[in-house]
């Protein structure tokens, strides 16, 4: 079961990227009466139109386990404590990721090329290495991990939607959203819901080293041919010596200079595509530092990044000449002041009301909302 890639790179905010299928996707063909004829084990038949139209809201979706041990090693289910107030309570459950977004791919599970919803994000090392660990033993022993989607109904919705009706078996979800993804320790109700990869940043250094590999060869070949051209002069040498006859040796001659000449061409080429992968190797690492920028301020908005906005600049004009570092510092440091001020601001308001409290004002409450279904 190869579902699993492995980068020895670590980001530098201590993040691991993941692919995770979320659940199977089913052909309109299976679709009889508005039923759907093929379905998961919970009796859900995930339509691929359906899934495209409520995939936005996958964007933030948290990614959880409920730990049996101590040392957050061993699975258990989604963490189910309770209900409240129509809302599922998950207090077993901790959140260890977050998924950025998602796709539609063709996946091979199990040597059987099934279409999926796959979802990207990343896990928290830094606060669950154990985890990690302990994923990468189990994809080494080829047990990918595997893990069950919830789902809840859409905002302006009494509950979730399904294409004629909720029923049994074969039900088909149209209005909904992506509410969270737990990685399990029991059977899942969708056993194509596995974990693909862990850093997908593999297939980049995996191009980075064969550059290096490519270089390294061709430095060879160039050492060869100094080591032939060498050899070249010493025959001519010796045939300067030699008691033969001034044509042969001018035969002799002639054939060594052709031999230096194709030697000197092949020198030449070699050197070109030589100067060819050394930019090659400064594009790309150019292409990981801005890489790591972008993971540096994922998680900053956009009028946090114009704190830095000069640095930010500086650095897509040189990566090279401008530290990460410096940029993230100064954003903190701008919105540390910021939120002082605001803080500030909001306490002088806050002092202001006080002085105009009506305590006759009317008190309304809300209606609690209805029951949620995580499936």
């Amino acid at each position: 079961m190869a579902f699993f890639e492995l980068s020895a790179k670590r980001k530098n905010n201590g993040r691991r990227d993941f692919k995770m299928v979320l659940h199977e996707i089913y052909p309109d063909s299976c679709i009889k009466d508005k039923i759907g004829t093929m379905f998961n084990g919970n009796g859900i038949c995930w339509i691929e139109q359906y899934v495209l139209d409520n995939m936005d809201s996958v964007k933030g979706m948290s990614l959880t386990a409920e730990f049996l041990n101590k040392e957050k090693t061993e699975l258990n289910s989604h963490g189910l404590t309770d209900q409240k107030d129509g809302i599922p309570i998950f207090e077993n459950a901790e959140i260890i990721g977050n998924f950025s977004h998602s796709t539609i791919e063709d996946v091979e599970i199990n040597n059987e090329t099934k279409r999926c919803h796959v979802g990207h994000g990343e896990i928290d090392e830094m606060r669950y290495y154990n985890f990690v660990q302990e994923l990468e033993k189990r994809f080494a022993d080829g047990s990918a991990p595997l893990g069950s989607v919830e789902i809840v109904r859409q905002i302006d919705q009494d509950q979730i939607v399904y294409q004629n009706g909720k029923f049994e078996q074969g039900r088909i979800p149209t209005h909904f959203c992506y509410s969270g993804f737990a990685v399990l320790g029991i059977e899942p109700a969708d056993k194509s819901c596995v974990m693909l990869e862990l850093n997908e940043q593999k297939e980049e250094i995996f191009h980075m080293d064969e550059i290096k590999k490519m270089f390294s060869d061709l430095c060879a070949l160039i050492n060869e041919n100094t080591a032939a051209k060498q050899t070249a002069e010493e025959l001519n040498a010796q045939i300067a010596e030699q008691n033969a006859s001034v044509a042969q040796l001018q035969a002799a001659l002639e054939e060594i200079k052709k031999e230096r000449q194709a030697l000197d061409e092949k020198y030449n080429q070699l050197w070109a595509e030589t100067e060819l992968l050394r930019q090659e190797i400064a594009k790309a690492k150019v292409k990981e530092r801005v890489g790591e920028l972008n993971s540096a301020l994922v998680d900053y908005t956009e009028e946090e990044k114009k704190y830095a906005e000069t640095e930010i600049n500086a650095f897509n004009a040189d990566p090279m000449s401008v530290e990460i570092n410096s940029i993230v510092d100064k954003i903190n440091i701008e919105i540390g002041k910021a939120t002082k001020a605001a803080a500030k601001v909001a306490a002088e308001q806050n002092a202001l009301e006080k002085q105009h409290v009506d305590i006759f004002q009317e008190v309304h409450s809300a209606d609690n909302d209805k029951d949620v279904s995580i499936f």
